[in-house]
Order: structure tokens, then C-alpha cells, then sequence
């Protein structure tokens, strides 16, 4: 049986044509439906529902887990990322001034946790979480 959640999380992939654009709201590329997840603006913890002005989708193994690192290494950048992210959820749809916003964001992050590790010694920033749409030379999939 699907959840709140998971029905929310596609009617926001429809609303945003997320299929078709093949981007998330951070703008990393996806190739299934099925690597998307839905990530609360307003965290359950603190509150935050399962409603359609409450979530944003994102691709599970980049962009929701790097979100999510970041938020326990750099609170203020992850407040900046998610206010943009609340703003993008408001406008309906993956607006390229938002990617570049949050990119910036990403760069000041990445520059300054470079050489940073998890207790385990896994590298924080991963060439990974470096592959965003606005590192890419066509922008022009945003104007279909």
C-alpha cells in the first residue's frame, strides 16, 4: 500500500515534469522514477508534513543523501539550500536562477569540506555529488 508520501511525491513528479526534464530539484540527473525520493522541507522532526508545499523531490543516492550530510556539517548552508528549495517547490517548476543558486551554495560547501572525511574515512564530498546540471555545458534542457 503506497503512502502520503509516496502519492505526493508523484504528483510533484508530474507537476514538475520531473520524467521528462530528468533532473531533480537540486538539478541532478536521474534515469528512473524509481531513484526518486521525496525529502521534507520542513523536517517530520520539527514538524513538517506530508503535504505537496512540504516536499521536494530528489534523486536518493546524490542529491537527498548529500542534502542530508550536509545538513549535519554546515547547518547554515543547508538552511540556505532548503530555503531554495521551498522557493522552487512554491514557483511549480525547476527554475535555472534556483539550480544556480543552489549550486553556488554546493561550490562554497565542497570548497570548504574538500578534504573532510566521515569517521569511517569515506571522503565527504564525492565526485558524485560534484555532477549537477549546471556543471554541464546544456543548460538548455530546462526550455522544452
Amino acid at each position: 500500500m503506497r503512502t502520503r508520501k509516496e502519492s505526493i511525491k508523484d504528483l510533484i513528479i508530474n507537476k514538475f515534469k520531473l520524467i521528462d526534464l530528468g533532473i531533480d530539484f537540486m538539478g541532478y540527473r536521474f534515469k528512473k522514477k524509481c531513484q526518486l525520493s521525496g525529502h521534507h522541507v520542513i523536517p517530520r522532526r520539527e514538524g513538517g508534513k506530508d503535504k505537496e508545499d512540504n516536499l521536494v523531490v530528489l534523486v536518493q543516492d546524490t542529491s537527498h543523501n548529500y542534502l542530508h550530510h550536509i545538513e549535519r556539517f554546515d547547518r547554515k548552508r543547508f538552511k540556505a539550500i532548503t530555503e531554495q528549495l521551498r522557493k522552487e517547490n512554491k514557483l511549480g517548476y525547476i527554475d535555472l536562477k534556483i539550480l544556480e543558486e543552489i549550486d553556488g551554495i554546493l561550490l562554497e560547501f565542497e570548497e570548504q569540506h574538500r578534504e573532510d572525511t566521515f569517521k569511517n574515512g569515506e571522503i565527504l564530498v564525492r565526485d558524485i555529488y560534484r555532477k549537477r546540471l549546471i556543471r554541464e555545458k546544456d543548460k538548455n534542457l530546462l526550455y522544452y
